[in-house]
């Protein structure tokens, strides 16, 4: 993952040392893009730009952020655009300096606006400035996957995909928002736009705000899930179209140039991933488990084992002791901007972290099959 910050003054009131402010901003979430960073300013000086990078597609300078174009445009993204190779060969009348996604997305934006975001498959949050309608604009992908959060006080729009970021501003109080808080509460989670911070929002999935010299404008949808009726369909027909979707979906997510491994819980969703890996070519995948100690009920390495096994992946584990879980508890507190009514969050922490010592960068996992296919009796 990146990071992307910004700071939009769009009144022209005074605000001291912006520079330091961005730089402290990207400081804040220099744990999202460890392999590099840069900053952006317009001439004028009422918008600038932060970002962090984690290189995954074209690891060269070529693929620096802010990035700007011949036309004064100016882009930070955080996310991969799988079908950007695709979107780039419709548009072979431009000359490309990198084979980074982000690029392509910004000529897009140049030639179609915010008409482009119905065109992409993938996960994303960007900021995209307009140089000749001078305006800025900030999207989400379809499902949110990606973060963006913002806030807008006195005339100054800043942003950042995380809300610490935002903390660092000196005019940006941490005051917690009574409402949310319920709805937390109730819930277990917070809808956007709000936060559970009081004058802090993230913006929704699958929108965008435009912001200009005058106004903010109110969030647009670009897109909303469709149901159809496919009750004409036989089985045979429906399986063979969901098999298609899948392998195509695990093929567009190993476009990388950094290793791709994978999550395996020896469940059904992180097995499907694998075979799917292994049947479209990629070999000495490596794939990771976590178990507890004393705790067999809850542990499943004997069934990723058996999967590891099968297509031959090289294989890495880790057995959570209590003593670990007495250490992490008190930092998870500090990883998150809000509170999260999901213990996963636990064993996706260690296993993330083997993931890295063992010198994976890109993971594929399961998550999100169960919403999809009824996967808890709870759904029936």
């Amino acid at each position: 993952m990146c990071g992307i910050n910004g700071i939009y003054n769009f009144t022209g009131q005074h605000l001291a040392d912006v520079p330091s402010l961005i730089s402290g901003m990207n400081k804040s979430i220099a744990h999202r893009g460890p392999d590099d960073e840069g900053t952006w300013n317009t001439a004028d000086h009422k918008l600038f730009f932060g970002h962090r990078r984690l290189s995954i597609i074209d690891l060269s300078q070529l693929g620096h952020q802010p990035m700007l174009d011949e036309h004064g445009n100016a882009i930070i993204f955080n996310g991969e655009i799988y079908n950007y190779q695709e979107l780039k060969k419709a548009i072979p009348d431009h000359h490309f300096k990198s084979d980074s996604d982000t690029e392509v997305l910004m000529e897009l934006l140049h030639r179609k606006g915010t008409a482009c975001l119905k065109d992409l498959n993938g996960m994303f949050a960007f900021a995209w400035w307009n140089n000749k309608e001078q305006k800025l604009i900030l999207a989400r992908d379809r499902i949110g996957k990606k973060p963006l959060y913002y806030t807008l006080q006195n005339g100054v729009l800043a942003f950042s995909s995380e809300i610490r970021a935002l903390l660092t501003l000196p005019w940006v109080k941490a005051q917690p928002d009574d409402e949310s808080l319920y709805h937390f509460l109730t819930f277990n989670q917070v809808s956007s736009p709000k936060t559970l911070f009081r004058n802090i929002y993230k913006i929704a999935p699958a929108s965008y705000i435009t912001a200009n010299s005058n106004v903010v404008d109110q969030p647009v949808v670009y897109w909303d899930v469709e149901y159809k009726n496919i009750a004409e369909k036989d089985e045979q027909s429906i399986c063979s179209r969901i098999n298609k979707e899948l392998t195509d979906a695990v093929s567009l997510r190993m476009v990388a140039d950094v290793p791709v491994g994978a999550f395996l819980s020896g469940g059904v969703d992180s097995s499907a991933i694998v075979a799917y890996m292994n049947q479209l070519g990629f070999s000495k995948i490596k794939t990771y488990s976590i178990g507890f100690s004393h705790q067999p009920d809850y542990t499943e390495l004997k069934y990723a084992e058996k999967i590891a096994k099968k297509y031959g992946t090289e294989h890495f584990e880790k057995i959570v002791q209590p003593d670990d879980l007495k250490e992490l508890l008190p930092e998870m507190a500090s990883i998150f901007d809000e509170p999260l009514a999901d213990a996963t969050a636990i064993p996706i922490w260690f296993i993330s972290k083997l993931a890295r010592e063992n010198g994976t960068i890109v993971v594929q996992t399961g998550d999100g099959s169960d919403e999809i296919f009824g996967g808890y009796l709870y759904f029936h």
